[in-house]
């Protein structure tokens, strides 16, 4: 691997983009943001957010024979433990 210790880790990328004013003022006014980079990830993770439960959404009821446990059974009471040993109250 010839310039593998040229290789790099980046977190965030650096770019530069021109956003509407009062598009940004409101955006910073609902969120309570005014730090520009910050109000743009928040806006990012809250678009990619809203468009996976779309997508999540649009899967309903796309596999009918799924066998799914009853809401009782989801719904099991917690298990708590004294000592290493299972107490229920």
């Amino acid at each position: 691997m010839k310039n593998a210790s040229k290789i790099e880790s980046f977190d965030a990328m650096r770019t530069t983009i021109n956003i509407d004013d009062e598009l940004f003022k409101s955006a910073a006014d609902f969120t309570g943001i005014d730090e520009k980079s910050r109000l743009v990830n928040t806006v990012f993770e809250k678009f990619v957010a809203w468009e996976s439960a779309k997508r999540l959404k649009k899967l309903a009821g796309s596999a009918p024979d799924l066998d799914t446990p009853s809401r009782s059974d989801r719904m099991a009471p917690p298990v708590h433990f004294i000592n290493d040993e299972p107490y229920k109250p």
